[in-house]
């Protein structure tokens, strides 16, 4: 059936659906934005390390709870969009504290090569983690999530 998904047998472009599908594109951005931009300064109070790995452990954790998706129907969306919405807290914890490396580790006259320089490598690994993960769903859906754990 095309636009089926074999797991949750729901499909998202079904009248009534289309919401499941916009809470599991937009749910992450948005959230993970939102947190982001508007956290206070835990990486101040706590440490950014600590504040760091938090952020990857709650990213991590939500990761493999979303491969181990158990429902049918309209509850499968929701596991995945909850869980979603965690991921995002986790990974926004984790990268505003890495965004200000480049200026605190970098001498004032290397800054302008630092942070670019990060973005790129950064960007590789995005692009070549979204590459891997259409090779790893092709076994089984939820094997897709299991590309985000380290």
């Amino acid at each position: 059936m095309p636009g089926h998904l074999p797991g949750i047998h729901l499909d998202p472009l079904a009248p009534g659906n289309i919401s499941y599908l916009l809470w599991m594109i937009m749910g992450y951005d948005w959230s993970g934005g939102a947190r982001r931009d508007r956290r206070p300064p835990f990486g101040d109070m706590f440490g950014r390390v600590a504040i760091y790995n938090a952020g990857f452990a709650v990213f991590t954790f939500a990761s493999i709870l979303l491969s181990f998706d158990p429902f049918r129907g309209g509850h499968g969306p929701l596991w995945l969009i909850g869980w979603r919405i965690l991921q995002a807290v986790g990974g926004s914890d984790a990268a505003s504290e890495l965004d200000g490396d480049p200026h605190r580790c970098l001498p004032l006259n290397e800054r302008g090569f630092g942070s670019p320089s990060i973005r790129s490598r950064a960007s590789a690994h995005f692009s070549s983690g979204c590459a891997a993960g259409g090779l790893i769903a092709t076994l089984d859906w939820r094997a897709i999530f299991w590309v985000n754990v380290p």
